[in-house]
């Protein structure tokens, strides 16, 4: 997964109203960040982040994502 790749995070964007999107990302240890509307866009989109899990255990720090 992650180490393999070389990944710290992988992010997801689905349809805010899409709940059924939303939970599978959930699901699958996704965790729901916030939403957001894009440019010239009439919906609005829920942002997920999946992290890469630190040697201790935890999740690794968030690293803040450009808008």
């Amino acid at each position: 997964g992650f180490e393999r790749l070389g990944f710290t995070r992988v992010t997801a964007n689905t349809d805010l109203e899409h709940h059924l999107s939303r939970r599978v990302l959930e699901k699958i240890g996704f965790e729901y960040q916030g939403s957001r509307r894009y440019e010239g866009d009439a919906v609005d989109s829920a942002f997920f982040v999946a992290k890469r899990a630190t040697p201790g255990g935890g999740r690794a720090n968030p690293i803040p994502h450009a808008d």
